[in-house]
């Protein structure tokens, strides 16, 4: 009966306990989080170039909204989302996360 309860409050217990977790962070892991959202976004900027986010999107296997969300460092991806990039991009981790 607890799972029907959740389906009808339409994930917000889901968003309530993420949101939570997050508040637990320590504000070090948040920045470090943030900026590698960045970095993301500004490689995906760059590899884009002038192709239009549908064009670009549809070579990603994402959708259009996603990928605006992830170069403005919107949204966060999961580990899968970032190996899907890389190989649909052919390029390694440290492409995207350079060290310097």
């Amino acid at each position: 009966m607890r799972d029907i309860g959740r389906i009808r409050d339409g994930g917000k217990a889901r968003f309530r306990k993420t949101f939570r977790i997050w508040n637990e962070f320590p504000a070090s892991l948040r920045n470090v989080s943030a900026s590698l959202e960045n970095q993301l976004g500004k490689f995906l900027r760059v590899q884009r170039g002038e192709m239009t986010y549908a064009q670009f999107s549809k070579k990603l296997g994402l959708p259009p909204s996603t990928l605006h969300r992830l170069e403005r460092a919107d949204q966060s991806i999961t580990l899968r989302g970032l190996r899907q990039i890389m190989r649909r991009l052919k390029c390694r981790l440290g492409d995207i996360f350079p060290t310097e």
